[in-house]
């Protein structure tokens, strides 16, 4: 009889540690939320985990867990519980997990956001690629630019086609490939037009289509952000606009660029020499301009007095260490407009350039008449140094070792008195 009495008990042991199993206890049964009673997923899903509770007589007692939403799954029962909730392409939705064990429960209710409506996005095919290539010398930056062209028209005819699209990108690499094939990689959007290595530059980059006429543009494609990823053969540009919607631009083929000819903004022909005396300086401090936080800005004016119909002029656009709180230091030509490295940009010029309503910005040199127009030569001052000293009562000495962007030398001295 004893040896029956130990097979009786032996269907009891295998069951005990059975999830919701719920035998006559021996003493109170306790089950106790100690989570959230209520959780919050994102569309995209993911996991979630109930923590709770349990006094019974069996010490391996778990409790049953139910649901009946299909839309959570993998529950699984230990120590914790946990369930996986799905991606909701759907409205918002909501449900309850109930756990129990003999006479105890609780519920859980878990509710997810509806998902996001797809983001309308247009495919479109290019066939054809025309692209330019840059160095670092002739744009006096530290990286190359590629100029690239996308388009669905034959683009070796100098007018647009009807219906047909036209994308622009400028990429800056660190690299230069052999025949200037654009160098694989991806490129992002660069609203600040940094030009550093990886960008797209937000200046020289938009897209338009053309109307049915060819006369006009039907629609402009401004880039808010905008992401090109290069690979052998095969260039994918994907363009977000401003309203969220996207337009992908495929191109498969030869991605082999052509030097391109740089227009210089100087009309100087030769080399410059200055040798300014008794000049008009007036300095301004626009403090942080550019948002450096470690530069104040000075924009300096500068103009001959030598009585000439023709008056000789400079516009000087300084970055000057903001712990020194005036302008007289040396400066050198900030290149590639690189504002993320104050080693960079602390004591630098501004180089010369055009903005996008064609005015002059940056350092310049000029000849103006008494009203202030262009009646002569200018030349941006592009590369190279430029030292500014102060002397007793007011006076500047200001040293010129500059070239500007078509390769020709503008050297010398300027002296005269700040006005304030």
């Amino acid at each position: 009889m004893k040896k029956f009495f130990y097979l009786l008990m032996l269907p009891l042991l295998f069951v005990a540690c059975e999830p919701g199993n719920t035998p006559e206890p021996s003493v109170p049964v306790s089950l106790t939320l100690t989570s959230d009673a209520s959780m919050m997923f994102e569309a995209e899903g993911g996991q979630g985990v109930i923590t709770y509770t349990l006094t019974a007589a069996e010490e391996c007692a778990l409790p049953g867990v139910t649901c009946e939403a299909e839309w959570i799954t993998n529950i699984e029962v230990g120590q914790t519980i946990t369930f996986d909730v799905v991606v909701n392409e759907g409205d918002d939705r909501q449900t309850k997990i109930v756990v129990a064990y003999s006479t105890e429960s609780f519920e859980v209710t878990v509710r997810q956001s509806k998902g996001e409506e797809g983001v309308p996005t247009e495919e479109l095919v290019a066939n054809n690629f025309l692209g330019s290539y840059y160095s670092p010398e002739a744009l006096g930056t530290k990286t190359h630019l590629y100029s690239l062209l996308l388009s669905n028209a034959d683009l070796s005819v100098e007018t647009v086609t009807p219906k047909a699209f036209y994308f622009y990108f400028d990429l800056y690499s660190d690299e230069v490939n052999e025949d200037f094939v654009v160098p694989e990689g991806t490129y992002h959007f660069d609203r600040l037009s940094t030009k550093q290595a990886g960008t797209i530059d937000s200046e020289g980059s938009l897209g338009f289509t053309v109307n049915s006429s060819g006369t006009d543009f039907e629609t402009t494609y401004i880039y808010h952000d905008a992401t090109v990823v290069v690979t052998k053969d095969k260039l994918v540009a994907e363009v977000v606009l401003a309203d969220g919607s996207k337009v992908v631009i495929t191109y498969e083929g030869s991605l082999l660029t052509e030097p391109g000819e740089f227009e210089s903004e100087s009309t100087l022909t030769d080399d410059l020499s200055i040798n300014l005396e008794n000049a008009m300086i007036s300095a301004y401090n626009y403090e942080d301009y550019y948002y450096t936080d470690e530069a104040d800005n000075w924009y300096v004016q500068v103009a001959s007095t030598d009585n000439n119909s023709v008056i000789k002029c400079f516009y000087l656009d300084f970055l000057a260490d903001i712990n020194y709180g005036s302008w007289d230091v040396s400066y050198h030509a900030l290149e590639g407009y690189d504002f993320s490295d104050p080693e960079a940009y602390v004591d630098s010029f501004i180089p010369g350039y055009v903005d996008s309503e064609g005015f002059i910005a940056g350092c310049w040199y000029a000849e103006m008449n008494g009203d202030g127009y262009i009646v002569g030569d200018v030349a941006p001052l592009y590369h190279g140094n430029i030292d500014v000293e102060f002397g007793s009562n007011n006076s500047v000495l200001i040293t010129l070792n500059c070239r500007d962007d078509a390769g020709n030398d503008i050297t010398g001295t300027i002296s005269g008195f700040i006005y304030e």
